[in-house]
């Protein structure tokens, strides 16, 4: 009964994970790395490698795939995500990447927009657009 106890958290655990693809256009042709990615999303980097603008955005605050993008790539927690986007823009240094409610809105944005950079569930429709990553 007990190891039936200990077995049970981690079929849970294992069911919610939330794996993600980062895309950008097609036609960009930039090589980035997770921090190259990372330092993109938390405004401190906002130009693709060779050299074009980079504009990221993301699917809303609560979504499941924005808290493991968050906690998986940026190693933050919401909280602390959320904290340091605050600093940053009563600082004046940034504001946090633009919420779109759904997948098939930012599928839409990058495919139409080179300059965007996104994450999406994996397993999504990724015509139009190619993966930089995937946590």
């Amino acid at each position: 009964m007990k190891c039936l106890a200990l077995v049970i958290p981690l079929l849970v655990s294992c069911s919610t994970f939330a794996e993600v693809e980062v895309i950008v256009h097609n036609d960009n042709t930039s090589q980035l790395t997770a921090e190259d990615i990372k330092s993109i999303f938390l405004g401190q980097q906002n130009l693709f490698p060779d050299g074009g603008e980079a504009i990221p955005i993301s699917l809303p605050y609560n979504d499941e795939h924005m808290v493991y993008f968050t906690q998986s790539l940026l190693k933050k927690s919401q909280r602390q995500f959320n904290a340091y986007w605050a600093i940053m823009i009563f600082s004046g240094n940034g504001s946090p990447p633009k919420e779109f409610q759904s997948v098939e809105s930012i599928l839409s944005l990058v495919r139409k927009n080179p300059k965007l950079i996104a994450f999406i569930p994996t397993g999504s429709d990724l015509s139009g657009v190619k993966i930089v990553g995937k946590f």
